[in-house]
């Protein structure tokens, strides 16, 4: 890893300083302080929707204090832009009081040009992390946001974090409380002390949600002032006599600063060093379990590779338009073969023809297919020209070698979103570094969440459905809480440092992109993948039979033991005494905790008798980013109710989830060469049983590029090398979608 130069961003509060410590345990160095405040003549605490202004007149201590270089810019504007997350406001919108960081930046950058990156202490804020990374990026500095989701790490207690920064010595003093569940009796007290940190426990559980940061004021419970940490980092501490406690309305509080004596005093080394730092595990518990049991993982023979199987180039793609009645489309394989470079047929497919008219802020999930991964950076730069929203669409970027068409380098497939449906899309997209989960590395974002359901649809199932065994009664509602989430293709990277992963090889890779892939599903309430695909590098010199074997054991698995620990809970549930169910004594609240979700979530089955889990697909292609052995890629249904069938139905489906209160199925189905007749009843299955095709992804085995030279509209088509069905069994294809009825 590449150290980095830090530009630490400070507002004098607790998380501020002590995200500087895990700036500096990773190895990069902190060269200057960066503050915003008010003007010089403002009141003690001015609202500002971005930064924190209570305290602002002891902040230039802290050059002093920490030994460092201190910059400083007033706030100028005010929050212009009020979504959670930022653009830059248009021409005659006025000054969002975020850019005022720009000017800040510019002149700490004048003066130590070698900076290249910036922290920041959010921890929940999406408000915040977003707006820091939207300036940030634009002066080539990389964000770090080593806080971020740090309650919902091991041990997922919110009060870990000031745990933490009690055992290194930091005194953060309550500077201001904003809450029902808070008075001004901690006003002036250490908030990372055992006592006070107890005393916000029980505030939180009569005020707060497990899992909302009210234990580490994430809501603006309360805010804080540093006055001393870990000698490592601090060389003086703040002395801070003459502050006190003032009401300034029925619940707000504050400690006042106007005409005190605060200073920077001599302090003792303490020997606190980087060494007692706790880093939080790379690990999730329950995917710690799995990772230590990666050596006994169980070896399987596959079946040999399917005969006779020969490469076919395709020449001809359908681009399927918005039709009435249809919540998502697909423009599939657009390409350009009349210029020479990848980045030129990128720009030409995006600013020329039909597909250039529908790339924006209804596109929710991009494929874009390289000959070679090579051209992942060029791309990357055309890409990002025509993507420039704050929620760009979730993406899965692979090579593939020989297997693309002659004479193209470059595809892009897009799935979108009907207009009127742009402003039911939220989003998932962080820029910065952080231990939770890997930053996108290109304009991408990690998942996307759409309307499962359709609006005025006919409310009887289709025939197909009742065929492989729905189950009346079906009840429909337009307003049904059910979405659809597109996830970005995961890679192996470790989120600190954003470096490929190695330790315990391709089952180690395997195990932790499918972590990235439940973290961001639980943040986005999933709550059953629809299937899983691993597509798999051919580089790699491991053998492809070993590789399938481990990807679909560890799906198997985490599944699995999910489902097994739930049903535990269950059995746990039935031994209550029934005055203690009555009565909820055995469910107190505790918000302290930042509850797990877990995927799958069996409580969301509308039969529990009647499921299966998930099928995984292996895909091998020719290359994957960053020279990664795996990538997993699925898409999830954030519902209340849903229904697993599974059956053969027309020949090809082996898996569906169904929600009928959003009359939408997501469907897997995979096939061989020996079906000659698949082609006609997919198409059977769509134009003749009621189902309108939303969008699908064909995952092709060489065999299979021929017989889908015209592709069924709405399909994107993805030629791969070699393709593993559910049971490890090559086969010729595997399809995986989204209908409606």
């Amino acid at each position: 890893m590449t150290p980095l130069n830090v530009i630490a961003l400070i507002s004098g509060g607790k998380d501020s300083l002590f995200s500087i410590l895990h700036c500096m345990a990773a190895g990069h160095k902190i060269v200057a302080l960066a503050n915003i405040h008010p003007p010089g003549d403002s009141t003690e605490d001015v609202e500002s929707h971005m930064y924190q202004t209570v305290g602002h007149d002891v902040i230039p201590l802290y050059a002093e204090a920490l030994n460092l270089p201190l910059f400083r810019k007033q706030i100028l504007g005010n929050a212009v832009v009020t979504a959670r997350e930022y653009t830059v406001p248009k021409s005659g919108e006025g000054y969002d009081e975020t850019e005022t960081l720009a000017p800040l930046f510019r002149k700490v950058m004048k003066d130590h040009p070698e900076a290249d990156a910036v922290s920041t202490g959010a921890i929940l804020s999406t408000y915040q992390r977003t707006r820091v990374e939207s300036v940030a990026l634009r002066f080539g500095l990389t964000p770090l946001a080593f806080l971020w989701q740090y309650p919902f790490l091991p041990p997922y207690r919110q009060s870990q974090l000031l745990l933490d920064m009690g055992a290194m010595g930091m005194d953060a003093r309550v500077i201001k409380v904003a809450s029902g569940g808070l008075d001004n009796s901690i006003l002036g007290h250490n908030v990372a002390s055992i006592d006070i940190i107890e005393y916000l426990k029980r505030a939180a559980s009569t005020f707060g949600q497990a899992g909302d940061g009210a234990v580490v004021g994430e809501g603006g419970e309360y805010e804080t002032l540093c006055v001393d940490g870990p000698s490592v980092l601090w060389k003086k501490t703040l002395a801070i006599g003459g502050s006190r406690p003032m009401q300034l309305d029925a619940q707000v509080g504050i400690m006042s600063f106007k005409n005190t004596n605060a200073k920077a005093i001599d302090k003792e080394d303490d020997g606190r060093g980087l060494e007692t730092l706790r880093i939080p595990p790379l690990w999730d518990d329950d995917f710690k379990v799995h990772f230590d049991a990666l050596g006994s993982l169980p070896s399987a023979k596959l079946p040999g590779k399917l005969a006779e199987l020969r490469r076919r180039t395709v020449t001809t793609f359908r681009l399927e338009e918005p039709k009435k009645g249809h919540l998502y489309w697909t423009f599939s394989n657009a390409m350009e073969s009349n210029v020479d470079t990848a980045a030129e047929q990128l720009r030409s497919i995006m600013t020329r023809g039909r597909m250039s008219l529908y790339l924006g802020r209804e596109t929710v999930h991009a494929t874009l297919l390289l000959r070679s991964m090579s051209d992942f950076e060029a791309v990357n730069k055309i890409y990002r020209e025509r993507f420039t929203d704050p929620i760009p669409p979730t993406r899965v970027t692979v090579a593939l070698g020989d297997a693309m068409p002659e004479g193209i380098d470059i595809m892009l497939s897009v799935i979108n979103v009907h207009n009127d449906k742009i402003g039911s899309l939220s989003g998932l997209h962080v820029q910065s570094r952080s231990y939770w989960a890997p930053a996108n590395i290109g304009p991408y974002s990690q998942a996307i969440s759409g309307p499962l359901g359709l609006d005025k649809t006919g409310t009887e199932p289709p025939p197909a459905l009742l065929n492989i065994g729905w189950r009346p009664p079906f009840v429909a509602d337009d307003d049904a809480n059910a979405n659809a989430v597109y996830v970005a293709g995961q890679i192996p990277l470790v989120p600190s440092t954003m470096e490929l992963y190695t330790e315990k090889g391709f089952a180690g890779q395997g195990l932790l992109a499918m972590q990235h892939l439940w973290r961001i599903g639980r943040t986005m309430n999933v709550k059953w993948w629809n299937a899983g695909v691993a597509f798999i590098s051919r580089s790699s010199t491991e053998e492809p039979q070993n590789r399938v074997a481990i990807a679909q054991v560890l799906w198997k698995t985490m599944h699995d033991s999910t489902l097994q620990a739930q049903e535990s809970q269950n059995e746990d549930a039935l031994d209550i005494d029934p005055w203690d169910l009555q009565n909820r004594v055995y469910d107190q609240c505790d918000n302290d905790k930042a509850p797990q979700a877990p995927i799958p979530d069996r409580s969301v089955l509308m039969d529990e008798k009647s499921f299966h889990i998930p099928p995984a697909f292996v895909v091998e292609v020719e290359e994957l980013p960053r020279g990664a052995d795996i990538e997993w890629h699925s898409i999830g249904v954030a519902v209340e109710d849903c229904d697993i069938l599974t059956g053969d139905g027309f020949g090809i489906i082996v898996y569906t989830v169904s929600v009928p209160a959003a009359r939408a199925t997501l469907f897997a189905a995979e096939f061989t060469v020996k079906d000659d007749g698949i082609l006609d009843r997919t198409k059977e299955l769509v134009e003749k049983e009621g189902f309108k095709w939303e969008h699908a992804t064909l995952y092709a085995a060489p065999e299979c590029h021929k017989m889908w030279s015209q592709v069924i509209p709405g399909t994107q088509w993805i030629p791969c090398h070699r393709v593993w069905g559910k049971d490890g069994e090559e086969v010729a294809g595997v399809i995986v979608g989204r209908a409606s009825w």
